[in-house]
């Protein structure tokens, strides 16, 4: 049974009703939702962000779902790499812009050394430019920074699908107009 406390019944009544976790608007606010089922195996997630404030909130976002962990935090491309070395996360969910090395090499390298991890990247300014070349250097999907609240757990849920070989369908880039579509993966 799914224990809900009065305070946010609603929103999480409606979450367990559409079957997947949704957290409480705020994270320090949240509870607990309890389940006789055993635990969904952890995907395990590596935040890298210039920003300390940006990782943060990612971090409350999204440890709110009972399946995510995330294992580490890096601050540039570089620190990155060697934190992807050290805890082997399923998914880097990577900010395009940064100092030292930006979230484009950082993903190239990432994906030529580890393929099976998912590379979601992070921006606030989603240019074509940007959003094709992330793709094309191996990120899954890129998520705008002012939706990444709402929108990157579900982007890692797809992400680790992708992975597991369960392909669904996820928004692709055509280079040519800049037009999200759905495409088959």
């Amino acid at each position: 049974p799914v224990t809900l406390s009065s305070s946010s019944h609603t929103h999480q009544l409606r979450a367990a009703l559409l079957g997947r976790p949704r957290p409480p608007p705020y994270c320090d606010k949240a509870v607990v939702i309890t389940s006789s089922h055993p635990k969904v195996r952890s995907i395990r997630v590596l935040l890298v962000d210039d920003h300390a404030m940006i990782r943060q909130g990612l971090r409350c976002a999204l440890e709110c779902y009972p399946n995510i962990e995330v294992v580490g935090e890096a601050s540039d491309g570089e620190e990155a790499l060697e934190c992807v070395a050290k805890v082997l996360p399923a998914v880097v969910v990577m900010d395009v812009v940064m100092p030292k090395m930006d979230g484009i090499a950082a993903t190239r390298l990432v994906k030529t050394e580890y393929p099976q991890i998912a590379v979601i990247g992070l921006t606030r300014e989603p240019k074509d430019y940007m959003l094709y070349t992330m793709k094309k250097e191996g990120a899954f999907e890129v998520v705008d920074k002012k939706d990444a609240v709402v929108e990157l757990y579900d982007a890692i849920q797809r992400a680790v699908a992708d992975i597991d070989g369960k392909a669904i369908d996820r928004p692709e880039i055509d280079p040519g107009h800049g037009i999200p579509s759905l495409k088959p993966t």
